[in-house]
């Protein structure tokens, strides 16, 4: 598995969600607008609008959740306390550098160090694990 790959998919899926959860607000505005003027056949058609927005956005959310568990266990396995809360704060609290620096009480650069090494001794461990193999593996 390439690791950044991976923690890159949950960040990408993070997004992904905030715009399901955009469309659905969006959906039940107009469907809130549309409804009481909307023939039975068009108030089903919003309804099932909806409720299929809804269950996509749980699936989403679950693959999320699941994944964001394995990642957590993947960064846990590094030694180095510093690579680990710089990986966690940008791969899971999804800070950008600068807020993790000021977390950690870093330069900028220091945390693109911890970042590259701690990415780095995680592809080499990982270099031949698939990621649905990861509860077996850490």
């Amino acid at each position: 598995m390439n690791v950044k790959t991976v923690l890159e998919s949950h960040r990408k899926l993070k997004g992904k969600i905030k715009i399901t959860l955009k469309e659905i607000e969006e959906q039940r505005q107009l469907a809130e607008k549309v409804i009481s003027n909307a023939s039975e056949a068009e108030r089903i058609h919003i309804v099932n609008t909806v409720v299929a927005a809804d269950e996509r956005l749980n699936e989403e959310y679950n693959r999320y959740v699941a994944l964001q568990e394995k990642i957590s266990r993947i960064i846990d396995t590094l030694d180095d306390e510093s690579e680990l809360i710089a990986l966690k704060c940008v791969y899971i609290l999804h800070y950008n550098n600068e807020r993790t620096a000021a977390e950690m009480g870093y330069s900028i650069r220091h945390v693109s160090r911890f970042l590259k090494s701690g990415l780095e001794k995680l592809q080499e461990k990982y270099n031949d694990v698939d990621i649905n193999d990861i509860e077996q593996e850490v």
